[in-house]
């Protein structure tokens, strides 16, 4: 409040605090800030001037990671100007795609409540050197760039002007000012060969007034265009709600919980923050990250067990129930690329997630297990067909954000010539795929099996009367393996059709008549 005082007024600024924190007043000289309040306090009231004390709540300066009291002093420093350029910093900032989009008006707010220009330089005895000699005479010289790196408290210069030793600059530039080198920084460790704008900038939502405001600036004064095209903002992970942090000690180690959980669990909690919003830390995430990895080694190893006779060729028809899971498979392929396209990965794990768990593994290799079991010729082949690309897709989906298990399954599995696990498609050969690592193969894309031909009603209502045979077992407290006898409505036999036989497998029915819904237990 004082600053903005004299700020106001157009005061001139009297410094009371020297930098060892006590106050160079007569009559208060050596005290600290503590003490000198007392003692202020004590000569008030002996010289009858104070007509009211009380207690009263106020706004504290503190440090934000100690908590201790902060005391504003006066120090020359160095200053980059940018309140003269609002308005072309705000112009700027609408150049570049903004994720969430309401992020960007925290920039803009920022950008027009700006009251100073930017302090580049820091007091601090640890930073990078600002590459300049002062002279007494008032010479000021920069570094050349040939120069560079250099420290000017190590290298001795002589004035041009008077012959004397110039006094190398002591302080160093402040860590925004070296953050908002990180294009150019990047730029340099691939030989200059991307130039800005880069395509995206991820970060946190609290430097927005730092680190993405100081790049923009940077970027702006040395090339004249914007540092990225997209950013997208993240927010920050917390503890009940409360930001973690070392100082506040609530912070989780997060080796000790990859330890124990699993770098993909820890990965798979964090992909679950939604775009901008913060994360609070939840150790039931965790646990349900490694029940998904879990799952996945257990599903492709059921699935690569029943490949050995497979020849990894297309048969000449799919069967209709493997046209409409494949075209499910497609559908996500399409929501959870769209969802990475908009850097919304939280929804893309949502949707792979609960289609692995619901359509793959609680519903189609059930649907499919007794023709990879029994089953013989075109069926059999479908199957196999489907489960290995259906599979291969699936994982794919998931490898931003369990890339550990996804490269260990393709690798055990999927890669040609790799196979590990038991027989293996081919007897230990391995799967058909030649990329040395999921991580650098093609996207999924949507094939064209069943183009035209499938319909999601179909596949709904499959799983809707299976839905009901199981609920019926359920209630009569029967196993899920248990022969049953169907009676299923004319409707629904001809919307199941010839997905007949795949329905009798799943849920064991020796028979299927016409009529009322009903089942009966043998």
């Amino acid at each position: 409040f004082d600053v903005d005082a004299i700020n106001r007024h157009d005061l001139e600024p009297r410094m009371i605090l020297g930098k060892d924190g006590k106050i160079d007043v007569r009559g208060y000289e050596g005290l600290k800030i503590g003490e000198a309040r007392k003692k202020i306090l004590d000569d008030l009231k002996d010289n009858g001037l104070i007509d009211e004390q009380k207690e009263i709540n106020h706004v504290t300066n503190v440090h934000d990671k100690c908590g201790t009291d902060v005391e504003f002093i006066s120090t020359e420093q160095w200053f980059v100007k940018v309140l003269d350029k609002k308005k072309e910093l705000i112009k700027q900032g609408k150049k570049i795609n903004w994720n969430p989009k309401f992020m960007y008006k925290r920039y803009e707010n920022w950008v027009n409540g700006l009251e100073w220009d930017w302090s580049i330089s820091r007091d601090r005895h640890f930073g990078v050197p600002i590459p300049v000699w002062n002279c007494g005479c008032g010479e000021v010289v920069v570094a050349k760039v040939s120069e560079l790196p250099v420290d000017p408290l190590q290298v001795k210069k002589k004035c041009g002007e008077c012959k004397k030793e110039m006094k190398g600059e002591s302080k160093v530039l402040d860590t925004w000012m070296t953050s908002s080198m990180t294009p150019r920084i990047a730029s340099s460790l691939v030989d200059d060969k991307v130039k800005v704008p880069y395509s995206l900038r991820p970060q946190a939502h609290d430097i927005i007034r730092t680190w993405a405001f100081y790049t923009i600036i940077k970027s702006m004064y040395h090339e004249k265009k914007i540092p990225w095209e997209d950013v997208v903002i993240s927010g920050v992970v917390t503890l009940g709600k409360e930001k973690m942090s070392k100082s506040k000690g609530n912070a989780i180690d997060p080796k000790k919980v990859i330890e124990e959980y699993g770098a993909d669990a820890l990965r798979f909690w964090a992909a679950g923050s939604k775009l901008g919003g913060d994360l609070d830390y939840q150790e039931q995430d965790l646990v349900a990250g490694k029940k998904l990895v879990n799952k996945l080694v257990n599903a492709s190893r059921f699935v690569f067990m029943n490949l050995e006779d497979w020849d990894g060729k297309k048969p000449a028809k799919l069967e209709r129930i493997d046209e409409l899971f494949l075209d499910r498979v497609d559908e996500l392929v399409k929501v959870c690329s769209e969802s990475f396209e908009k850097y919304e990965y939280s929804q893309a794990k949502l949707e792979v997630e609960r289609f692995f768990f619901k359509m793959f593994a609680d519903n189609y290799l059930e649907i499919v297990k007794k023709r990879v079991y029994t089953g013989s010729g075109n069926r059999k082949k479908s199957a196999q067909y489907v489960l290995y690309n259906s599979l291969l897709k699936i994982l794919k989906l998931f490898a931003p954000i369990v890339p550990f298990v996804c490269e260990e399954i393709y690798l055990e599995h999927f890669k040609k010539g790799r196979g590990k696990f038991g027989g293996g498609v081919k007897k230990g050969g391995g799967g058909f795929e030649k990329d040395k690592s999921i991580h650098v193969s093609g996207w999924p894309v949507v094939s064209e099996v069943g183009k035209g031909v499938s319909k999601s009603e179909d596949w709904e209502l499959f799983l809707d009367v299976l839905s009901r045979i199981r609920q019926e077992k359920t209630s009569k407290k029967k196993a899920m393996n248990a022969e049953v006898k169907l009676t299923l409505s004319k409707k629904d036999l001809q919307g199941i059709g010839e997905m007949v036989e795949d329905l009798k497998d799943v849920v064991n029915a020796s028979g299927v008549e016409e009529g009322r819904f009903s089942v009966s237990f043998v």
